[in-house]
Formats: structure tokens, sequence, C-alpha cells
């Protein structure tokens, strides 16, 4: 496993056993149609390569750079499955539960609200910014780090890289 990534077919088996820490999320931003048949695969709260057809459960390697051209495929591919073998197909919640996050306390949803008002004010940025896929991973990377380090008292601007190494690291994608 590699940043916290998996291959194609351990996730399979992570299902299979049921494993409380796969979780499928039906994205909240998405351009394309498409994303409505189709679920994120997180694993730990990290969001894998990976995503679910709801009605097949076929996993399909994903990355947001990719598109959805592979995922309208196969969804073509299923539906015309579907139609030849009359089969009723189940949902994904018919397979699997959806495990719901902690609710957040208003306080801190408040505060979050604000920082993000300041934000998207002070660096002159989009409002979409904070919808993005990106983001959204980076928010959270930086909030498990947090529970690891398990303290409220973390200095970010430490925990954040130089926007040289951002640059330098970006540029071997």
């Amino acid at each position: 496993m590699l940043d916290g990534l998996l291959k194609k077919e351990d996730i399979p088996e992570l299902i299979k056993n049921d494993d409380i820490s796969v979780i499928f999320v039906k994205p909240t931003t998405a351009s394309s149609i498409v994303w409505q048949k189709f679920s994120h695969i997180y694993v730990d709260s990290k969001k894998q390569n990976f995503v679910s057809y709801d009605t097949c459960k076929d996993i399909l390697h994903h990355k947001s750079i990719d598109g959805t051209s592979s995922m309208k495929k196969h969804l073509r591919s299923c539906e015309s499955n579907s139609k030849n073998n009359n089969n009723k197909s189940l949902s994904i919640n018919e397979y699997f539960a959806f495990r719901k996050t902690r609710s957040i306390p208003p306080r801190s949803k408040n505060n979050v609200l604000n920082a993000t008002v300041e934000l998207v004010a002070m660096d002159n940025r989009a409002y979409e910014l904070i919808a993005g896929d990106g983001f959204i991973n980076f928010t959270q990377t930086i909030f498990d780090a947090g529970q690891l380090l398990n303290s409220q008292n973390i200095d970010v601007s430490s925990l954040l890289p130089h926007p040289t190494t951002v640059s330098k690291y970006s540029s071997k994608l």
C-alpha cells in the first residue's frame, strides 16, 4: 500500500470481509450525470483511485484526471447485459450499508464556515475551490494528521510544505 492507496484486488477482499474501513460515497460536486450511478471508494477515510458501479458492484480504476469515459463505457455495457439477462439489479445500498459519520458540533461548523469565507476573501479564490476533490482530499489529510498528532495546539504552518516543494513534486506527476 502506497500513501494509503490500495490495489484493485485488495478492495473486493475488504468488502467480502465486511470491513468497516470501506465506505462508498456519492460525489456531491460531480458535473457528469454518470456519477449518479457510481460511488467513490474510501478506505480508512482515504479516497482510493477506484469507483464502484452501483448496479453491478464492479470496481473500476478512476482518478479525477481520467474523466468519465471508462465509466460511461462500463455503464453502457452493464445496461446492455442487463437487458439481455432480464435480471433484477440490486442497488449498492442493498449490498452495502453506508456508514454514518459522526455529527459535527454547530460551533465547529461555524468556525470552519468563517475560516472558509476568510480563505476565499483573503486569497481571492473562487468559491468552488472548496468543493473540488483535490481540496477535499487536502483538508481530509490535514484533519487526519491533526487526529494522529492528537493535539489541538498544532502550528499548521509547520505542517504545510513550502510552495517550491509543491512545485517540485507536482512536476513529477
